[in-house]
């Protein structure tokens, strides 16, 4: 036994040295004493519970996902180095990817919270309510790009008390503004929760597209030199089992904790599940050029080195002021439009206006759906004469984009792929483009739904229900379509056509229009980038709306 445990070490400090001397010491973790570990386990049992903010969104039983593309990162740069701060790189991280899922996708500042933040010296370990808390005295974030905000700190240590950059010396113009930022706590053990119900709230969390901050704590020294031989010596398809210490008591002296990012998972393969964690160790000498490892899935989720928890499973709810009137704005080569539009409900709902020079039709709203995965936006346009409408689908990512247009009860065009651009957003406000109206068809004809639905009307054929609300003088349309699924239902109603798009999380695209007053309806059907299907019209009928919406917003699977 003696001589397995002296031949660990020799191993473990050859790979050291084929990296470089010294890096022991840039693999730096939090060692919180007695005091601070007590109040990061009562902030973390304090904290809102994210299974009462968040969307309960529907998913595979089995699949994958990463979010690691909403994060502007560099792999080499992203290096603590001997600073304690691992805490402000995964909270940062957490805030970039709730950023660029609003719209914005830009690197934000470490530094500024080392430089800033007066109470306590960043390298010597913090919490995600700490982060939170100094965000929401700054009310803003800062880019890496501004002057002296890129990180200068990774020589410091918790022993040096203070950054190397003055506060005042960062630039905080430009600026992202936060109107709030509150810390929430995933439900991972506790109350009987089981392996399978803790996987579930992780996951939730990440199909909200909001990124996870993990921190954890490893009871002692060998423990700690067991996941650095890893982090050091293994390449990023490997997969390490964080809980094999679980159990061992927690060592004052030698134990330690270190935040790190979640940014997905896959389960495809139920013998090699595992969440996917960005570090902040930079590449491990090359060896994780992104910077990831992954963590087993089937682990203890009520781990425990007594007297304290392992795992903290936590992540932000954050309110970002008004950066500029619109999210994104796109240029339609072929026809000059400048399509303007924002992100709503966990940013997938997508409304606005497109611009065009012809003041007959335009402005004209803009109502769709938006895939952050896919990074697609599926969208339609009412025209102001009521000649018909147009549906796109935009790769955001490639810039192309394809368009169907529909007259009347006619599907009569389809464009093949066109070149599209992102265009600077203009500041000025969103322009009021609907004519006035007290009251629709859906009046007239005496049936109202229930408090939380406005209508509901019933597609016979495929025996699906569609419930909506009416908005902006009841004319614009925002609900869902119910079946074996609940998808996202938006569109417009003209006082006679309710004409309607429902976007599906496999990617599908229906479009609808329905006629009030004969209760009679065509169906577009576009899967991807082709005009696959037209259905003629079928037999619709107003109904009586059932329970109350599941969410707004709320994505499924055809």
């Amino acid at each position: 036994m003696q001589k397995r445990f002296f031949l660990g070490i020799l191993i473990f400090s050859l790979i050291l040295m084929s990296v470089g001397i010294g890096l022991a010491d840039e693999l730096a973790i939090m060692h919180p004493d007695k005091k601070m570990l007590d109040q990061w386990v009562r902030d973390y049992e304090n904290a809102d519970r994210a299974e009462d903010v968040l969307i309960p969104l529907r998913f595979k039983e089995r699949g994958s996902l990463s979010l690691l593309d909403h994060l502007q990162y560099d792999p080499v740069t992203r290096n603590q180095g001997s600073c304690g701060n691992c805490w402000v790189w995964a909270g940062t991280g957490v805030m970039g990817v709730a950023l660029d899922v609003e719209g914005t996708k830009d690197r934000l500042s470490i530094q500024y919270l080392n430089s800033c933040k007066t109470d306590s010296y960043a390298c010597c370990g913090g919490n995600l309510t700490a982060f939170a808390n100094f965000y929401n005295s700054t009310k803003k974030a800062i880019p890496w790009s501004n002057t002296n905000a890129s990180f200068q700190d990774a020589n410091r240590t918790c022993e040096d008390r203070h950054s190397l950059v003055s506060c005042s010396s960062i630039s905080t113009s430009p600026n992202y503004p936060i109107e709030s930022i509150t810390p929430l706590t995933i439900t991972t053990y506790g109350g009987g929760v089981s392996q399978a119900e803790a996987i579930n709230n992780i996951k939730n969390v990440l199909h909200n597209n909001k990124a996870i901050y993990f921190a954890f704590c490893l009871p002692n020294s060998t423990a700690w030199n067991d996941f650095r031989n890893f982090w050091l010596n293994y390449d990023e398809s490997a997969v390490y089992d964080i809980d094999k210490f679980c159990g061992i008591p927690w060592n004052d002296d030698e134990g330690g904790c270190h935040a790190v990012l979640c940014v997905g998972y896959n389960d495809n393969d139920p013998n090699n599940s595992y969440w996917i964690m960005l570090n902040s160790w930079g590449t491990a000498g090359g060896r994780r050029p992104n910077g990831l490892f992954r963590v087993n899935m089937d682990m203890d989720y009520s781990c425990v080195n007594p007297p304290y928890y392992s795992f903290y499973w936590q992540t932000l709810d954050i309110d970002f002021g008004e950066v500029s009137a619109w999210n994104l704005c796109i240029k339609d080569v072929a026809y000059p439009t400048l399509y303007k539009f924002n992100l709503e409900y966990n940013s997938h709902l997508i409304r606005g206006q497109a611009f065009y020079p012809d003041p007959t039709s335009f402005p004209a709203p803009l109502t769709g759906y938006y895939d952050p995965i896919s990074n697609q936006a599926f969208f339609n346009i009412n025209y102001k004469n009521q000649h018909g409408l147009r549906f796109y689908l935009v790769d955001v990512s490639t810039m192309t984009g394809w368009t169907w247009g529909i007259y009347h009860s006619d599907s009569s065009f389809y464009d093949g792929p066109r070149q599209c651009t992102l265009e600077p957003c203009p500041p000025e406000e969103p322009q009021e483009v609907f004519l006035e109206r007290e009251s629709g068809a859906f009046e007239e004809e005496g049936i109202r739904g229930i408090e939380d639905w406005d209508h509901c009307v019933k597609d016979t054929q495929f025996i699906t229900l569609y419930g909506f609300n009416l908005e902006y003088n009841s004319h614009l349309m925002r609900g869902q379509a119910v079946a074996t699924w609940e998808a996202p239902l938006t569109g417009y109603f003209d006082g006679w056509r309710a004409c309607f798009g429902i976007g599906y999380l496999n990617d599908n695209l229906r479009f609808y229009v329905i006629n009030a007053g004969a209760m009679s309806g065509y169906t577009w059907g576009i899967y991807g980038s082709n005009s696959d299907f037209y259905d003629v019209p079928g037999p619709c009928t107003l109904e009586p709306c059932p329970s109350e919406p599941l969410e707004k917003g709320e994505i499924g699977n055809d």
